[in-house]
């Protein structure tokens, strides 16, 4: 008898601990608003993961079914604070990364290059011109500059040429030619 009597005040107390932190049921969240809690806090974590910004707290994650989970056990409030405490966090990222621009990433445009299809299958074909770091050379690391044993991807000086696979191996190769000037 005596062991029942401590057995259930313990588990009054752990029922008082855990009501603490259980959200009553009427103001649960509701299932459309922790999905588009979980698909924000998914795309959250890609686009800093795509910045390479380094969150690693809990409120940064790739799975869906962690933050849709979380959303239903804790409040409607909790949930905002999260997501905009996030939001802030990603856009100074973006802001840090980028030149106001979310797509570029932020580097010191010293020198454009450009890639040039000199020879191959089809009509003619550039990159455009794109701003580079301090380097003056090309980067050639696109998906295609390596097939089998022959491996051309690095970096390039100005008027060297090279090959390319751009539609992938065992498809016409193409020459291309590097072109830097200063800005």
């Amino acid at each position: 008898m005596k062991i029942l009597t401590r057995l259930l005040g313990v588990l009054a107390v752990a029922t008082m601990v855990l009501s603490v932190f259980e959200v009553p049921a009427q103001a649960r969240n509701s299932r459309s608003f922790c999905n588009w809690y979980a698909k924000n806090g998914t795309y959250h974590y890609r686009r800093q993961a795509q910045l390479r910004c380094g969150f690693r707290s809990g409120a940064w994650k790739s799975n869906y079914y962690v933050h849709y989970n979380w959303c239903l056990r804790v409040s409607r409030q909790a949930v905002l604070n999260g997501h905009n405490l996030r939001r802030r966090q990603l856009a100074r990222c973006v802001q840090a990364k980028t030149d106001g621009n979310p797509v570029r990433p932020k580097v010191n445009r010293g020198f454009w290059a450009r890639w040039d299809k000199i020879a191959g299958a089809g009509g003619s074909w550039t990159t455009g011109w794109v701003g580079q770091a301090t380097n003056n050379r090309c980067g050639h690391f696109a998906r295609g500059c390596r097939c089998g044993p022959n491996n051309y991807c690095g970096w390039y000086n100005n008027g060297s040429v090279t090959y390319w696979w751009p539609r992938g191996c065992g498809t016409a190769l193409w020459r291309i030619r590097c072109t830097v000037r200063a800005r």
